[in-house]
């Protein structure tokens, strides 16, 4: 419920602060005053485009603020939680529109999009004004408004989870099915690939071997005369072998050990230099007997060392990472392999998740069928009540094609309307005469009352055209309506305005340049407002009268009526 409107330098506005009341709210003044300025700041405060021209002139910027009383089970409460800007059951909006500067909006304090604030705004309240403001004028809104009725909402919000859902998978399908070809070519690379390292059969360290075993084999020749010298030279030389030698030296320090007990350590090391030069020696000579100065055994592991490079090079790594590769491969094989059984599987899923949408959405088709007959019935003769006896309202349903699956159901819901014997129905959104279209909306309120999320709505030029029992009788359906919901609305006719259970009044001020200004009509001048609507200029006693009568009339059926 809106609860504090403020704003300042917003056209002929200098600044109004008004505070609202639950139940009706009558907005009055006389022709041109302006009645209409506060549902345009709060048209521009629901996130409705604006431009420089809204600033008061001589102002360098406008701003509004406006304050709604929300509970936790309302709509708008769970998608302020949802966005993280809730602030216990209050929430504050604030637009500022600047002259040379983007326009600034805020939601409890905290910078928002302008997208948030129509988010925002579409959940608090529901302007019945100009086009633009009006959201029973968008098809989603009367799609919603008729699954209400109906009863469909939730099986509404399955069916588009079930769509959601369908068109990914079929996304998905169709990516795969469209990369058939591509993913043929590849499988054959791969295989072909793979078949030829299986034949080259690459081993584990086996490059570093070959590597060895290459440069072992190009220098055989230097091996063999580097390692025989090596050995001639510790061992088996005649004049005078380092074994030979260390040999003598073990012996005479064997005996000046016994003139010199501290030449006993030094025994033992010439005794283990020994021993080390003989194991050296004889492994020399095992190394020796392996020499081989083989052409055809060098010429074999520089191919096979060349094969292996040349698979490096193709598939452009290293020879030591070529059974890396392998996996590699045999991993994309695998999986292109598997796509043949997630195809399967996806068409299986998507069949199952069709049969679901197919079923769900007749039921939903059935039902809208049935309830768009009952409320087109229920509008019509509202429209009957409100001075439209000649206007018939219908629900369409056009349908649509269901490849791809939509996403609200089979059929596009359409509010169309014939305000004249003999004219064809024309979309709702069509309608020329705003008379006419806040009536429309008004009836379609009444009938539909408690399926709308908002809980304050503003009518705006509601009465046009009408007057007499007609204008009472929008009067009674405002006064019904507001027993369940917050109502502003904007009028001319005291017929209307002698329901308010608040009352405003819009008074244009002349003085250097053109203002207006807004101010509460307390209860003992509320007479005089109503006499004022009704005689004109001149306000005589029985003008007076009658106003005073009109207000208790109202008063008493106000008990009376039933909440809508």
């Amino acid at each position: 419920m809106l609860t504090w409107l403020d704003i300042r330098d917003f056209v002929i506005v200098d600044r109004v602060t008004l505070e609202f009341d639950a139940g009706l709210t009558v907005i009055t003044g006389e022709t041109g005053a302006g009645k209409s300025i506060v549902v345009d700041a709060l048209a521009l405060l629901m996130g409705g485009r604006a431009d420089a021209g809204v600033i008061r002139h001589g102002a360098g910027q406008t701003e509004m603020q406006a304050t709604f009383e929300i509970n936790k089970q309302h709509a708008a409460y769970n998608w302020l939680i949802e966005h993280e800007l809730e602030q216990n059951q209050e929430c504050m909006l604030r637009r500022v529109i600047r002259s040379n500067k983007p326009s600034r909006a805020f939601i409890n304090g905290r910078a928002c999009t302008l997208q948030q604030l129509k988010q925002l705004g579409s959940l608090l309240m529901d302007i019945h004004s100009q086009h633009e403001h009006q959201s029973l004028l968008q098809r989603p809104a009367q799609r919603q408004l008729l699954d209400t009725f109906a009863k469909q909402i939730d099986k509404v919000e399955c069916l588009s989870a079930i769509s959601h859902e369908l068109t990914q998978k079929i996304t998905h399908l169709t990516k795969i099915e469209k990369n058939a070809g591509e993913r043929q070519s590849q499988t054959e690379l791969l295989r072909h690939e793979l078949a030829e390292f299986a034949r080259l059969a690459p081993a584990e360290n086996e490059f570093a071997a070959l590597a060895e075993k290459n440069t072992r084999l190009s220098h055989a020749e230097d091996l063999i005369t580097g390692v025989t010298q090596t050995l001639n030279d510790l061992y088996d030389s005649d004049t005078g072998s380092v074994s030979g030698r260390l040999r003598a030296s073990e012996i005479t320090l064997q005996k000046m050990s016994s003139f010199d007990a501290d030449l006993k350590e030094s025994v033992t090391l010439v005794r283990d230099a020994a021993v080390q030069v003989e194991e050296a020696s004889s492994q020399l000579r095992a190394k020796l007997d392996q020499y081989d100065i083989d052409p055809q055994e060098l010429e074999a592991a520089r191919e096979r060392m060349s094969a292996l490079h040349a698979a490096a090079r193709k598939h452009h790594t290293e020879p030591e990472q070529l059974l890396d590769v392998v996996q590699r491969l045999e991993t994309e094989l695998g999986a292109l392999d598997g796509n043949e059984e997630r195809v399967d599987g996806l068409k299986q899923e998507i069949k199952a998740l069709e049969s679901q949408y197919d079923a769900l959405a007749k039921t939903i088709s059935e039902a809208r069928a049935t309830a768009a007959k009952k409320l087109s019935g229920c509008i019509t003769k509202e429209l009957g009540n409100l001075g439209m006896a000649a206007c018939r309202f219908e629900i369409q349903l056009e349908p649509v094609a269901l490849l791809p699956r939509p996403r609200y159901g089979a059929e596009i819901v359409e509010f169309t309307v014939s305000t004249n014997p003999g004219q064809p129905f024309s979309a709702l959104s069509k309608t020329a005469s705003g008379g006419e279209l806040s009536r429309i909306s008004l009836a379609i309120q009444v009938v539909c009352a408690g399926a709308t999320a908002q809980t304050s709505q503003i009518f705006d030029e509601v009465d046009v055209g009408v007057g007499g029992a007609v204008a009472e009788v929008v009067g009674q359906k405002l006064g019904s309506l507001a027993r369940s919901r917050q109502i502003l609305c904007i009028t001319h006719l005291p017929q209307v305005a002698a329901y308010g259970g608040q009352h405003l009044r819009v008074v244009k001020l002349a003085a250097d340049s053109v203002a207006v200004e807004i101010e509460q009509v307390e209860q003992s001048k509320r007479i005089e407002e109503i006499a004022r609507m009704l005689g004109g200029i001149k306000i005589t006693k029985q003008t007076l009268a009658h106003a005073k009568e009109m207000i208790i009339r109202s008063q008493d059926a106000a008990c009376t009526m039933p909440p809508l």
